[in-house]
């Protein structure tokens, strides 16, 4: 919704259709069967794009938005999860592609 609201509708175009999907690598082999388009984050297809499976543009400067951990505040320090939080930041920095950190 977010493609819509920011570059669409500011732009006053309709997309005759709309399909949604919930899973990244059905979005991706729907548009490489040259099904439509789907706005993905970069490092969601950036292997698909080096393959040349699909091609990827990026729209303006593109859309940022902060991912969050829920967790009950007694248990926010216990170590396991301490220890999941900074491999998960560890990990996302160093294979995922266009990424920032906070």
């Amino acid at each position: 919704m977010d493609i819509i609201k920011h570059f669409l509708q500011p732009a006053d175009i309709e997309p005759a259709n709309i399909k949604t999907a919930d899973n990244t690598l059905m979005l991706i082999q729907m548009v490489t069967a040259g099904l439509g388009v789907a706005a993905l984050p970069n490092w969601a297809i950036s292997e698909f794009s080096r393959q040349g499976l699909v091609v990827d543009r990026p729209l303006g400067e593109g859309l940022w938005r902060r991912l969050y951990a829920a967790v009950r505040a007694q248990e926010s320090k216990r170590p396991y999860l301490q220890a999941f939080f900074a491999t998960a930041r560890a990990q996302s920095h160093a294979h995922l592609e266009g990424i920032k950190k906070v």
